[in-house]
């Protein structure tokens, strides 16, 4: 018979890790940095898209905006 050893349940890797306010803040400013990165790119791709759309659109009777 071997025994071996259990983790506990809600620890990752077997440890125990408690949360503080300030490991709960940091999580918080990741998760609106990579949001707002994400919201950042999108943005970027819309402009950069538009700008080589209306590059390739005939000027004669094109859209003005």
């Amino acid at each position: 018979m071997t025994v071996a050893a259990v983790p506990p349940e809600n620890a990752p890797n077997g440890k125990l890790h408690p949360q503080t306010p300030i490991s709960a803040k940091t999580d918080l400013w990741i998760t609106l940095g990579i949001i707002g990165l994400i919201l950042g790119g999108m943005l970027l791709g819309a402009a950069i898209t538009k700008l080589w759309i209306y590059h390739f659109a005939p000027l004669p009777g094109g859209f003005g905006f």
